[in-house]
């Protein structure tokens, strides 16, 4: 009969012993009422049926089997020999960056294996329950339809099975998966462009797109410019995408704030300071805009779920990360994820709001400062827009910990990743070191998740602390031997003309020389 075999969920010592398991974890109550050592379960295997298949032997000397398995063929084999199907068992690792993927030595790459890559991929990327009824963030519906088509190209099948190879070979620290991931990655352009230059114009064609946007964002991380919220310089087909939603979403009401801002930003970069009619004019825009954000939250906070709970003094989370309460408040619980994305774009685009009346109330105090002369330049330190914007800057830190528990796999990192991207810098111009290095930690809990992105910016957030605060204080600030188990073990001078080659001023367009 066919399948896969059943086996015992019981401890490995009531297996041997062939008696009945409670399943109590860690250790279950047969072997400690009985006094027996409990070995522990053995849940890390699962099974893959592939097609068994031999090294290929080349006829000619200018062929090899490399070549077919780029295109997605078998990986390294010919065809199926006698009595090939057969259920091979693959060892599930210990959740451990460093440690590779068990895969056999010769593995087919048919649509039955990239479909069970894809259901692995989508076992541990995404959480078990996911609440979808806010319509927020679609991806989750997408690639489920996409693998689940019953007719879809190759082109589709491969772009899929590449997206699923990316991440466990990432996750798993497994070059040789990665590397066929890249194989069936170019595989699925090469069918791309086929079928483009024949005219064979398909939706698969955009569902191959939308999965290659993804993968280019979370496995291309030296193109993050979309992590970078400036508000200057949008195109007009931007603004009119954020500002002319096509539906009622509260997502949709949300983002056209980000697109409104756009200009008012502008207005601020360019307004003759001088002019005190046209600064006080830039500055009644910027309150408008701020008030209408707050109006809106108001207005639709019951439609996505409602605010936030504190969680209780000291709440852990996530063992990995120290409880927020010392740096940015209690930890906060949301009713979603949807929830805590929506509320993490609210918070970053008030901090982005405040931040301009800041800027724009400040040309209007120098021009009055400027026609009295007599009077003292004003301390905008404890100005009080400049302190909100970093209150909200805290509140994305109190998400934090929600979006990044266990339960929450992956798909919980993705909810934050747009967040840290806009707090660390603010905090890395202030000089604010405990709170810039408790994001930083929580950036390395993403790339151990898979995400390339968050490596880089990691990267690019540490050298723009390191440009922003003096030289002479990095060591007595940083206290790099905890992050850095290098620095154990070379002479400080050297450690330093490390971090000098880091600091490069085009640091968004390449990767520094050496990685901190």
């Amino acid at each position: 009969m066919g399948g896969i075999p059943w086996q015992s969920k019981g401890c490995r010592t009531c297996r041997k012993r062939k008696i009945k398991c409670d399943q109590q974890e860690p250790e279950c109550a047969r072997c400690l009422k009985t006094g027996i050592k409990c070995l522990g379960y053995d849940r890390d295997r699962f099974f893959v049926h592939q097609v068994t298949t031999k090294p290929k032997r080349s006829t000619n000397a200018g062929t090899s089997g490399g070549a077919a398995a780029a295109d997605g063929g078998a990986a390294s084999g010919s065809g199926p020999s006698k009595g090939a199907g057969k259920l091979q068992v693959m060892k599930r690792p210990p959740p451990h960056p460093q440690q590779p993927w068990i895969m056999p030595q010769f593995v087919a790459s048919g649509p039955a294996m990239r479909s069970q890559m894809f259901s692995e991929f989508a076992n541990i990327y995404f959480p078990q329950s996911i609440d979808t009824s806010y319509n927020l963030d679609v991806w989750h519906y997408l690639i489920s339809g996409f693998s689940a088509l019953p007719k879809k190209t190759q082109m589709l099948d491969k772009a899929i099975a590449a997206l699923a190879c990316f991440y466990l070979g990432k996750l798993r620290n497994d070059k040789r998966l990665f590397h066929h991931g890249i194989q069936l990655y170019n595989s699925a352009i090469r069918h791309l462009s086929t079928m483009m230059s024949q005219n064979n114009y398909c939706d698969d064609i955009v569902y191959t797109t939308i999965v290659f946007q993804e993968i280019e964002s979370c496995y291309c991380p030296h193109g993050l410019h979309l992590f970078s919220t400036t508000g200057t310089g949008m195109s007009p087909e931007d603004y009119d995408y954020l500002t002319k939603p096509c539906d009622d979403r509260p997502v949709n009401g949300l983002m056209k704030f980000y697109g409104e801002a756009s200009p008012i930003v502008d207005a601020i970069n360019t307004v003759d300071a001088s002019d005190h009619q046209a600064c006080q004019t830039v500055l009644t825009k910027c309150i408008a805009h701020k008030d209408a954000l707050m109006a809106w939250y108001a207005a639709h906070k019951k439609d996505f779920g409602g605010g936030p709970s504190e969680c209780g003094p000291g709440t852990i989370l996530n063992p990995r990360l120290p409880p927020t309460d010392n740096l940015f408040g209690a930890s906060y619980r949301f009713s979603s994820l949807d929830n805590a994305k929506l509320h993490i774009v609210f918070w970053v685009a008030l901090s982005i709001s405040h931040r301009m009346i800041y800027e724009a109330r400040g040309l209007v105090l120098s021009h009055t400062n400027t026609n009295q002369s007599s009077t003292p330049p004003t301390n905008r330190t404890q100005d009080e827009d400049l302190l909100l914007s970093m209150f909200y800057h805290d509140e994305i830190g109190r998400s934090v910990p929600y979006c990044v528990q266990d339960s929450m796999k992956s798909w919980g990192f993705s909810t934050l990743l747009w967040g840290l991207s806009q707090i660390l810098n603010p905090y890395a111009e202030a000089g604010n070191w405990e709170k810039f290095a408790w994001c930083q930690n929580a950036l390395m809990l993403g790339s151990e998740r898979g995400y390339e992105s968050a490596i880089r910016l990691s990267e690019i957030f540490w050298a723009v602390w390191h440009r922003v605060n003096p030289r002479q204080q990095r060591f007595m600030a940083l206290a790099l031997r905890d992050f850095d188990p290098q620095y154990l073990t070379i002479p400080k001078q050297h450690y330093m003309e490390l971090v000098d080659r880091t600091v490069e001023p085009n640091l968004l367009d390449a990767p520094p020389e050496e990685s901190l």
